[in-house]
């Protein structure tokens, strides 16, 4: 608003107060047309205070249920006791005159929402200035407070300590609608695996979700599955933060997943002829797929950061995959231990997700706790010892594969235990594995595997 917004050179902030007054004025002529634009106007993103008050109270009236006309709302304006300092009921008179239909009002609120958009940017321009002329702030942390500015002013309703019922109503049903619609029940990402599928719903936006287990589970193999559905077969856009493998590495490593070949027999170049032309005709679908690597070997949760809003502006990412989460290196700088130091990048991932409303996938190591144990499989108390993953995460499956230990106890297959759900059921689903292929299959394969027909 004009009373809160510091001018910069002495230029007047963006504003269009014919359109402020259109809005106020549709509303007065035709009350139902405020729900064309309480999804994306508030109160705040009017330059004049008064104008941003009178709609308020219009919001207070229309939430209650209650008739909006001239009377009913001067009646709120006074118990706000805003009447007054508003200019009375003479100039809800006027705004209504002005007004010849309320056809228009969404394309006047549009100006309104435009105009208080670039307010925001020039207020952020000039905090982003003072980061840049502190010198207690080092370069880095400014660029990321910086970010978190700019992405503030692209999506304000996250700057928001509170959000009012009714404006969250609107876009609710419009999630279940698209749920009845595609009768599927999936509501997030899907991974490709129908079972598991069938238990999260997918992956849903401002999800963490951890894939945990000892080494040689198949962790990466199983976060690599899903970025390669999500990208080849739900079209989405994912990053890779590979602090374990390096480009090249996670290349052929994708290569081999999706050409479905034996791994070392490429890595040592024994591939039959058919093999090779396998590898060949993955080429196509892996170079069309959104699929973006970053295998920056050392990084903290604030690098990750930055980079991940980067990757959202330039490429509209859709996911996020982190490998692994115990490689990273915290910023702090007292006597924090290793236990600290991981909660507090689990918090930041966790932040991350919920920042660019997509889900963040994050490998994570277990201590040796599951192997002092007669029955190997994890459970979540092995994860307390890695600070508060539990805590930050929304979904923990843990990987474990029975033959690993026994070579006799179901061979080729690997129990997905999801032990964690915030939001949905717990319980255990089973995948076939085939190690010479990294690759995880649905127990009932609706693509035949190479070489089983």
């Amino acid at each position: 608003m004009a009373t809160t917004l510091t001018l910069a050179a002495g230029r007047i902030p963006p504003h269009d107060l014919d359109a402020e007054i259109s809005v106020i004025g549709s509303i007065l002529l035709d009350p139902l047309s405020i729900a064309k634009v309480l999804q994306f106007l508030h109160p705040e993103d009017f330059y004049r205070e008064n104008n941003g008050q009178i709609y308020r109270a219009s919001l207070d009236l229309f939430a209650a249920g209650e008739p909006i006309d001239n009377v009913t709302l001067a009646s709120q304006l006074q118990q706000m006791g805003l009447l007054d300092r508003v200019g009375g009921r003479a100039q809800l008179a006027s705004m209504q005159s002005v007004v010849p239909t309320a056809a228009n009002i969404e394309y006047y609120g549009r100006i309104v929402k435009e105009k208080a958009y670039k307010r925001r940017l020039i207020s952020a321009g000039g905090n982003i200035a003072g980061y840049g002329y502190d010198d207690s702030i080092e370069a880095e942390d400014a660029i990321n407070q910086a970010q978190s500015l700019v992405f503030g002013v692209a999506d304000d309703r996250d700057q928001r300590e509170l959000a009012r019922l009714y404006d969250l109503l609107g876009p609710a049903m419009e999630r279940i609608s698209l749920q009845m619609e595609s009768g599927q029940g999936i509501v997030g990402i899907p991974s490709g695996f129908h079972d598991l599928d069938r238990m999260t719903s997918g992956f849903k936006d401002s999800d963490l979700i951890i894939i945990a287990g000892r080494p040689s589970m198949g962790k990466t193999s199983m976060a690599l599955n899903v970025g390669l559905y999500a990208a080849l077969d739900a079209k989405k856009s994912i990053a890779i933060f590979s602090l374990e493998m390096s480009k090249e590495q996670l290349t052929e490593r994708l290569l081999t997943e999706q050409a479905q070949i034996d791994a070392q027999r490429m890595h040592r170049g024994l591939l039959t002829e058919a093999e090779f032309d396998r590898v060949s005709n993955a080429l196509g679908p892996l170079g069309e797929a959104a699929i973006y690597i970053d295998d920056t070997p050392v990084m903290d949760e604030l690098t990750l950061q930055l980079k991940a809003r980067q990757a959202k502006m330039r490429h509209n990412i859709d996911m996020i995959l982190v490998d692994y989460l115990q490689l990273m290196h915290g910023r702090s700088r007292g006597d924090d231990n290793r236990v600290q130091e991981v909660s507090a990048i689990s918090r930041a991932l966790k932040g991350l997700a919920r920042e660019l409303r997509i889900p963040v996938i994050a490998i994570s190591q277990l201590s040796r706790a599951p192997e002092q144990r007669p029955d190997k499989r994890p459970i979540l108390s092995d994860l307390r010892e890695s600070g508060s993953i539990e805590q930050d995460a929304d979904v923990v499956m843990f990987l474990f594969r029975p033959e690993y230990y026994k070579s006799d106890e179901k061979p080729g297959i690997a129990e997905i235990h999801i032990a964690k759900h915030r939001n949905g059921p717990t319980g255990t689903i089973e995948l076939k594995f085939r190690r010479d292929h990294t690759r995880f299959y649905n127990l009932e394969t609706r693509r035949p595997e190479p070489g089983t027909e």
